[in-house]
């Protein structure tokens, strides 16, 4: 794909150390739309969730919390295996409370797996569609 010059250093600097990696959000009930939406690739960042998991160009395409938040768990255990553990989630400030309503959403809390707390406006903005996930290793 075309991108212009310097486009992935501007908007994922952060990911040069290897460490870093983002999630698209898994989402359903699976259909043609949640599909269409699903393979668009990098394009998927441009697509907006409303607070309640709903994308806002089909409301019936929905963030699968569940989903993610088990995603979530197999990372850190695959981390721990390798010496690796989640330093820390970006997510946007209000999905979080849905996620965490989830049965492993609140396996992640008992964890002790760190979310962002606050984020910048336009970051928080921009992690409505994909979570970030920042590792490091074990100490």
């Amino acid at each position: 794909m075309l991108q212009p010059p310097g486009w992935g250093k501007l908007l994922h600097y952060s990911h040069r150390n290897g460490l870093s990696v983002d999630f698209m959000a898994p989402t359903g009930p699976p259909s043609v739309m949640n599909f269409f939406f699903g393979s668009l690739g990098v394009w998927h960042y441009l697509l907006a969730f409303s607070p309640a998991g709903q994308l806002t160009l089909d409301r019936n395409v929905k963030i699968d919390f569940e989903t993610m938040g088990r995603h979530l768990l197999a990372l850190e255990a695959a981390a721990r295996r390798n010496g690796l553990r989640i330093r820390k989630v970006i997510l946007n400030t209000r999905l979080k409370p849905q996620l965490f309503r989830t049965e492993s959403g609140r396996i992640l809390k008992r964890k002790g797996v760190y979310f962002a707390l606050a984020l910048k406006p336009a970051v928080d903005r921009a992690h409505d569609d994909h979570y970030h996930v920042d590792f490091e290793p074990l100490r």
